[in-house]
């Protein structure tokens, strides 16, 4: 079993010395390489150009339209007329009054000049696109910021535990070949020696469970900052402990949540998409001109229906909607509908964030309270083992009994430490609720 121990420290002095030789990642370095190498915010940000590529895609309602137009064709058989007077036109009237082959070749202007205000409100939905992107990229870059602390603190307090936990193990070590001394010289049993051993095999479980914890979270850190596994984080984690007021709290999480704001943005859209569907029945005005060259026209300066002649008209196009079979008024009672919806999800949102506000104040109270109750249990833990200590050199203390002390003294450091960590969470996690840049809550290294 000593054997055993032996190895399984020259494997964690191994580990050590692979540690030593790998790249550092310090807590500013992890965010800052998260966001500019995470998939989901370039994919937001590319959604974000699409929002304004659609904005400008509105605004063109605004510019005329020119179309080019070129047509030939051929059509037979020719048709003709004859009158039975003389007219007293310079024109032969038996000519035919078509041609074979119609060319027409021409440009066409189109422009809207009234349409109740439907390109406006258009252009509104765009730009409320834009801004619902907007957030989705802050909610994306939040998320990912926040994901990325979660798991650079949780490398940060699993090496530390096993950092204790290699201790534990070194002490056990020793205990095992003090009680192997012991029992050779009659001062102590065999049971000392196999109770050290069952404890030491606890502690080397506990090593292995631990260490594979580190490696899965040291993947997900790897995968936020896009590099490879051969770096070591650096730094420490310490509780902010500043004062937190529930009140301020919760309008600064209703201010800043990204859903609630999605949804105030949806109302906006809802109330616009029920004007236009009301706008639908309103007319429309199009000034309208076109210019080009075409054959088959005779005048009274062409009697050859085959010669290609200037010609252009403007016009004015007036469309005044009569009947849709009640599409509008059902779309405007659709969009209505959404409405009422989102106004009653911004309320439920806002109970929500203040639900979720409160009970993070109430974790991060617990978890103080619980950070302070392992101080004290710490403190206790080492008085007793420097009692034990004492009564273990007169003699007065068995192995196991003074082996109890130290790994009291151990568990209270593991207690301490997973109480800090914790608390270390629970104040992340009120701080995302509330919507606080990380930039703040990165801790002094």
């Amino acid at each position: 079993m000593n054997r055993k121990l032996f190895l399984l420290s020259i494997c964690l002095l191994g580990m050590a010395t692979r540690i030593a030789a790998q790249e550092k990642m310090d807590i500013s370095a992890a965010l800052t390489e998260a966001a500019a190498n995470q998939p989901t915010i370039l994919r937001a940000e590319a959604a974000l150009d699409a929002a304004f590529a659609r904005e400008a895609e509105a605004k063109a309602a605004y510019f005329p339209t020119i179309d080019g137009n070129v047509s030939l064709t051929h059509a037979a058989p020719q048709r003709g007329q004859k009158l039975d007077f003389e007219p007293n036109l310079p024109i032969n009237v038996e000519v035919p009054a078509s041609t074979e082959n119609p060319v027409d070749i021409g440009l066409g202007f189109g422009m809207v000049v009234y349409d109740a205000g439907a390109r406006a409100r258009n252009l509104d939905l765009a730009r409320l696109e834009i801004e619902s992107t907007g957030i989705d990229i802050n909610r994306a870059k939040v998320s990912v910021e926040y994901s990325t602390a979660r798991a650079f603190y949780a490398l940060l307090f699993l090496r530390a535990e096993l950092e204790v936990l290699n201790e534990q193990a070194s002490v056990l070590v020793r205990h095992l070949d003090e009680a192997k001394a012991r029992e050779e010289t009659g001062s102590s049993t065999h049971y000392d020696v196999l109770t050290t051993q069952v404890r030491a095999a606890a502690v080397s479980k506990q090593q292995i469970e631990i260490q594979n914890l580190y490696e899965k979270e040291k993947v997900s850190l790897a995968q936020l900052t896009n590099r490879p596994e051969n770096f070591e984080v650096v730094g420490d984690f310490h509780p902010l402990r500043h004062a937190i007021n529930e009140e301020s709290s919760i309008r600064s999480a209703t201010d800043s949540c990204d859903d609630l704001k999605l949804t105030i943005i949806n109302q906006h859209q809802a109330q616009i998409e029920s004007e236009l569907a009301a706008h639908g029945q309103w007319p429309t005005v199009t000034l309208k001109a076109s210019a080009g060259y075409k054959n088959g026209v005779l005048t009274y300066d062409n009697s050859d229906v085959d010669k290609l002649v200037f010609c252009w008209n403007v016009g004015v196009l007036l469309d005044v909607p009569i009947f849709d079979g009640f599409r509008a008024a059902h779309k405007r009672d659709e969009f209505m509908a959404r409405l009422s919806a989102t106004e009653n999800r911004e309320e439920e949102l806002r109970r929500d964030t203040a639900s979720r506000i409160r009970m993070a104040i109430d974790d991060v109270t617990a978890s103080r309270l619980q950070t302070e109750n392992s101080l004290a249990q710490l403190a206790a833990a080492g008085e007793s083992l420097a009692i034990a200590r004492a009564q273990y050199s007169l003699g007065v203390f068995t192995n196991v009994q003074f082996l109890d002390s130290q790994t009291s003294l151990e568990l209270a450091k593991l207690d301490n430490l997973r109480a800090i960590y914790n608390e270390v969470l629970c104040e992340l996690t009120l701080k995302q609720a509330m919507g606080e840049d990380l930039s703040e809550l990165i801790y002094k290294q």
